[in-house]
C-alpha cells in the first residue's frame, strides 16, 4: 500500500526532527548558556554555535567555497575513474586477483598519512586537494562496483551466450544493470571518503578551506565556530549523499 505524503512525513521525517529538537534543548540546558554543567571548551551551547557560525560566514564564504569546489571536483573525477577501473578489472579473474589487494590497501589507508607524500610530489600545487579526494574516494567506488560486476547469476551469462551476445554486449546489457545497487552503494561511500579526504588535506595544507578554518579556530579556542564548521561539513556530506540516493532511485526506476 502506497504511503501518503503525510504518512511519509510522520514515519520518516518527524522522528529525526523530534530527536534533533530534543538534543538541542538538552544541550542548551546543560551547557554554559543554561545550567553550566558542561564547560564551553567541551561542548558549546547550540545558540553560541549558530551565532558564531553566522558571524563567520557574514565575513565571506571563501573557505567553504574552496572546500566545496575541491570536493566536488575530486568526487566527479572519481566516479568515471572508479567505474572504468572496475569495468576493466572485471574482464579478467587474474586482474581481479592481482589488483584487488592494492585497491583494498588504498581504500583503508587514511589520507592523513599520504598528504606529506602528495605535497612532496606536487609542491603544494592547487590540484593537490583534488588529487587527495580522488585517491580517497576512487578505491571504495572501485571495490563496490567490482563486487557488483562479478556477482552476476551464471545462468544469465549462459543464456546470453546461447543467443550469441558478444562480451561487450553481455557486460553492458546484463552485468551493469545487475550491478547498479552496489555501484550506488560505492558512490554513497565515496561521498563520505571525499569529505574526509578534503578535510584531512586542509588540516595539513593550510591557507584556505574548512579544515584550515577548523584548525585556526581550535588554536584560538573558538570552539563554537569549530562545532559550526563541523556541522556544516556534515550537512554538506549528507546533502551530497541525498543527491546520490535520488539519482539512484531514478536510475533503478528507469532500469525496471
Amino acid at each position: 500500500m502506497k504511503q501518503t505524503a503525510r504518512q511519509k512525513f510522520v514515519s520518516n521525517v518527524l522522528p529525526p526532527l523530534v530527536m534533533l529538537a530534543a538534543a538541542i534543548i538538552v544541550l542548551e540546558i546543560i551547557t554554559e548558556d543554561g545550567l553550566g554543567l558542561v564547560n564551553e571548551l567541551v561542548i558549546p551551547g547550540p545558540q553560541k554555535i549558530v551565532t558564531n557560525t553566522i558571524a563567520f560566514f557574514k565575513l565571506g564564504v571563501g573557505d567553504y567555497e574552496s572546500t566545496l569546489v575541491n570536493v566536488l571536483a575530486g568526487y566527479v573525477i572519481s566516479i568515471p575513474l572508479g567505474l572504468l577501473i572496475a569495468g576493466l578489472l572485471a574482464q579478467s579473474k587474474l586482474s581481479i586477483k592481482a589488483f584487488s589487494p592494492i585497491i583494498v590497501v588504498l581504500a583503508v589507508t587514511p589520507m592523513m598519512v599520504l598528504i606529506p607524500i602528495l605535497v612532496m610530489w606536487t609542491s603544494f600545487a592547487w590540484w593537490t586537494r583534488i588529487l587527495a579526494v580522488v585517491l580517497q574516494s576512487t578505491p571504495i567506488i572501485v571495490l563496490n562496483a567490482l563486487s557488483g560486476f562479478t556477482d552476476v547469476p551464471q545462468e544469465k551469462n549462459e543464456l546470453a551466450l546461447v543467443y550469441g551476445a558478444s562480451k561487450a554486449k553481455r557486460f553492458f546489457k546484463i552485468v551493469v544493470p545487475q550491478a547498479w545497487p552496489r555501484i550506488f552503494t560505492g558512490l554513497r561511500l565515496g561521498v563520505i571518503n571525499a569529505t574526509l579526504g578534503i578535510i584531512a588535506t586542509e588540516f595539513l595544507i593550510l591557507g584556505t578551506g574548512m579544515g584550515y578554518r577548523i584548525t585556526v579556530a581550535c588554536n584560538f579556542l573558538k570552539f563554537p565556530l569549530v562545532f559550526g564548521c563541523i556541522i556544516i561539513m556534515a550537512l554538506t556530506s549528507y546533502l551530497m549523499m541525498m543527491v546520490v540516493s535520488i539519482i539512484e532511485k531514478r536510475v533503478l526506476i528507469w532500469k525496471q
